[in-house]
């Protein structure tokens, strides 16, 4: 369930700096008493809590923002738990139930209930000798910019090109999802992708977080994202699993797994358009140069 990738593309005006210095990451006290010892039966990683912190774009600390860890059992059930809520050090935990604790997968969804910042998921590490998962660097979530013109919702089946931010363009008819008037994004610059972590793994050109998180019901959506890619050449799209994230079978992409929905050749204008494939959700899309 890697979150990967790197980025070279787009600006933005919201600045990240380096942040304050905040030292180890503890686990707070819901792991107080807890019992940590490993089944001998499991083969596969043992975790008996999750552990990570959230700072906003100064690198702060965010109190009150909700960190859940979504596991994937070597069963092959699939089941993200009871969330933890960030401290005033920005720091969550996560108890991780009995019969979850021998598993194959483990990915980190960190989101913010006023759903002003983009639902991140993030990579976490093998388990400590405690049984202690922690993320592998701190959590930063990304302010979402509102959409530059929301036509009225109107006739709510019939679909419409909402333009957002950085000249993103979303058409979607209101009644597939279930939060339209809030509908905001954000395009991160290779500087904001490196503190986030979104690093490895795969290698983006360009990376668009959408919100709020959320279902597109019947797929019935479409992106157009602009690119600094040659005109004419090949492109492919990925989106990043998360929450609402299925293919076209309905069956569903891992939390965290980067997977390609689309094969879309550039536009004279640099943009490529996500009409070639499903989009289920809105959440993270990426875009790169294909062979």
């Amino acid at each position: 369930m890697a979150l990967a990738c790197a980025l070279a593309a787009c600006g933005h005006p919201h600045a990240h700096s380096s942040g304050p210095s905040l030292g180890p990451v503890v686990a707070g006290p819901a792991l107080d008493g807890v019992d940590r010892t490993r089944d001998p039966a499991c083969a596969a990683r043992w975790a008996a809590g999750v552990v990570g912190r959230v700072v906003d774009e100064s690198g702060a600390p965010m109190q009150g923002i909700v960190g859940q860890a979504c596991v994937l059992a070597t069963s092959g059930r699939r089941v993200c738990l009871a969330p933890g809520e960030t401290s005033a050090t920005g720091v969550f935990t996560v108890v991780v139930p009995q019969e979850q604790r021998c598993a194959a997968e483990i990915a980190l969804r960190v989101f913010d209930r006023s759903r002003a910042t983009a639902t991140v998921y993030a990579m976490a590490r093998d388990p400590d000798r405690e049984g202690v998962v922690y993320a592998t660097r701190d959590v930063v979530m990304f302010a979402l910019d509102p959409a530059a013109n929301l036509p009225a919702a109107g006739d709510a089946s019939a679909q419409r090109t909402i333009a957002l931010a950085a000249g993103i363009e979303l058409r979607v008819a209101p009644a597939a999802l279930d939060d339209y008037a809030a509908l905001a994004a954000r395009m991160l610059d290779p500087d904001e992708a490196a503190l986030a972590g979104l690093g490895g793994g795969e290698t983006l050109d360009t990376v668009v977080a959408l919100g709020p998180e959320q279902s597109v019901r019947g797929g019935a959506a479409s992106l157009r994202i602009p690119t600094r890619l040659a005109a004419g050449s090949s492109a492919e799209i990925l989106v990043l699993g998360g929450l609402y994230t299925t293919r076209a079978d309905g069956s569903t992409v891992g939390e965290g797994t980067w997977e390609r929905i689309a094969l879309a050749q550039v536009a004279d204008d640099g943009s490529v358009s996500t009409a070639g494939g499903p989009l289920s959700a809105l959440g993270w899309v990426g875009v790169r140069a294909s062979d």
